[in-house]
């Protein structure tokens, strides 16, 4: 692949050398060093093929991502908007714009912007994809699911290799983990577990998606997800993120303990647990832990029951 993208870059340099004036070689050339990760380079590449072409609307909607990259979120807006006013049924760069707008905190304009590129391209996957991640963060899951489901069905290992949203916005880890509970809640455990995974790549030191995943590769209803030592090691790292003073994270901890067979530790862990809820007045997570310590005595680890949401 890399020799095929510095090949490319060679020809396009010499079609610039023979035509200096010609905005499809600049435009070409800065498609491929963007691909090669060489931003700023792009960037002037895109900006002669404007300087050439003025009217070229794809060379402002990728002058708009190569912006992206950098985080320069107004400029990309700037640059897809113009795009748009060129050629207005241009679905990559509606995506795009919303996209960036997403990444300013303009929920309402980037789903419109989404819903847009729908319109013009139905089989989107990348605007279903930011819709149904837009949607996640103002709370409307049901529909965010259902976009979920159109971009899995058209792409089925689409959450698995997608990061264009993740270098744009800083919410994308809080929307991840959204997405993840509620498709762990819906007994969805495979899809459940690559957000959660998502989420702490995007942004490790998540304590609550740590113990969200912690607690569900102990629990799990399906034997085939559960993970005992994975579960131990999200826990932990969960605790000590929170110092070991959230009494719902140790207890999860000691479920995973127990997932693995260490019932020693598994009980040891959940009467701090229990001791911490009560002396937080937490009754319920008290309550829980005590039961649960029962559970461990028996030699038994606890499983949620299929069916229970």
């Amino acid at each position: 692949m890399k020799g095929r993208i510095d090949e490319a870059i060679s020809q396009y340099q010499e079609a610039l050398r023979l035509k200096p004036d010609y905005a499809e070689p600049c435009y070409n050339l800065g498609n491929t060093l963007l691909l090669k990760g060489h931003t700023d380079e792009a960037i002037h590449q895109f900006q002669e093929a404007l300087r050439l072409k003025p009217d070229y609307a794809q060379a402002h909607n990728n002058l708009g991502v190569a912006f992206g990259k950098k985080g320069q979120s107004d400029e990309a807006i700037s640059q897809y908007q113009e795009a748009l006013r060129l050629k207005p049924d241009y679905a990559e760069a509606q995506n795009n714009l919303g996209n960036a707008l997403g990444s300013k905190g303009q929920s309402d304009e980037a789903i419109r912007h989404f819903r847009e590129a729908l319109r013009l391209k139905s089989d989107y996957t990348e605007a279903h994809y930011g819709l149904a991640i837009t949607l996640a963060l103002k709370g409307q899951m049901e529909e965010a699911l259902r976009e979920y489901q159109a971009a899995l069905r058209l792409k089925p290992d689409y959450a698995d290799t997608h990061n264009n949203l993740s270098f744009l916005w800083t919410e994308y880890p809080k929307a991840l983990g959204a997405m993840a509970s509620a498709l762990d809640g819906q007994g969805k455990y495979a899809d459940a577990i690559r957000f959660y995974q998502a989420a702490l790549k995007a942004q490790p030191a998540q304590e609550d998606i740590l113990n969200n995943l912690a607690w569900l590769l102990a629990s799990c209803p399906d034997a085939a997800f559960r993970n005992g030592p994975e579960a131990v090691r999200l826990a932990t790292r969960a605790c000590d993120l929170t110092g070991y003073t959230r009494p719902l994270f140790v207890g999860t901890l000691a479920a995973a303990q127990a997932e693995t067979g260490d019932f020693s530790a598994a009980i040891a862990t959940a009467e701090r647990a229990a001791a911490l809820a009560a002396a937080l007045h937490l009754e319920d997570i008290a309550a829980t832990n005590r039961e649960l310590i029962q559970l461990y005595r028996q030699g038994q680890p606890f499983h949620e029951k299929k069916g229970v949401e």
